[in-house]
């Protein structure tokens, strides 16, 4: 590289005001052979020329696609590179960056409406999973009423995540979980009311109503009503119990 008395061309800080480079980034792609300056100074300063400034051009120009520094080099000094290639396959990377940016900004858009308004889904959409019983004002409620608290902002992130198939998964196992509770509850009764009942209760006993109540059906009556053997004063009502 030739030195220089004069100044037949631009120094380090000169050309980063006029591109808009940083002096560091100038520093670094001349230690890397990307951008070397044509020219020094006797004092050993850099001194870019016309030359100089139309590849750093290209550079900022390929930087600005997102192309690596390697790549860029690559494109710029070797004759046989494939740039419209390397172009297509950038654009192929920039779609891909520009498809998770949209995923993420409509995360935060749900993540937003759940921390605002409780429950990410449309009026439509909780009718249909909650069932017409459903309020659609009753997440805003909530969110009035708790809306300050750890709680709702864990729920809040929580809903935001989910879809309304996982609200529907979600109802649906609730939903079968009731069910099943209320089915358990309902044996639970029937089973306590018949062991009181062959307890022989004094009257007025609180079991009475229960016993009247579960005791509607002909089949419930005739079951209660059957006489064990002599022998056998509860066995027999007690296999009923337990095979019923």
């Amino acid at each position: 590289m030739p030195d220089t008395t004069e100044v037949d061309g631009l120094t380090v800080g000169q050309v980063s005001t006029l591109i808009g480079v940083t002096v560091r980034a100038l520093h670094h792609w001349d230690g890397i052979g990307l951008l070397r300056p044509s020219l020094r100074t006797a004092a050993g300063y850099r001194l870019y020329t016309a030359g100089d400034l139309e590849r750093l051009h290209r550079i900022v120009v390929y930087r600005g696609t997102g192309l690596g520094l390697d790549r860029i080099q690559a494109v710029l000094d070797d004759s046989t590179a494939d740039v419209p290639g390397a172009l297509r396959a950038q654009r192929t990377k920039v779609a891909e960056r520009i498809d998770r940016l949209e995923q993420l900004s409509a995360g935060l858009d749900r993540m937003i409406d759940a921390h605002d308004g409780g429950l990410p889904l449309t009026v439509e959409q909780q009718a249909a999973i909650f069932g017409p019983e459903w309020n659609p004002d009753w997440p805003a409620q909530a969110r009035r009423r708790f809306g300050d608290t750890t709680q709702w902002r864990q729920y809040a992130e929580r809903s935001a995540s989910r879809d309304p198939d996982e609200w529907q998964a979600i109802t649906d196992a609730m939903t079968d979980f009731e069910s099943a509770l209320g089915d358990a509850m309902d044996a639970a009764a029937r089973l306590t009311l018949r062991i009181l009942v062959l307890a022989d209760p004094p009257p007025g006993a609180t079991v009475r109503p229960l016993y009247h109540h579960h005791t509607e059906q002909p089949q419930e009556r005739q079951q209660l009503n059957r006489t064990p053997p002599a022998s056998d004063p509860l066995g027999g009502r007690l296999e009923a119990v337990a095979t019923s």
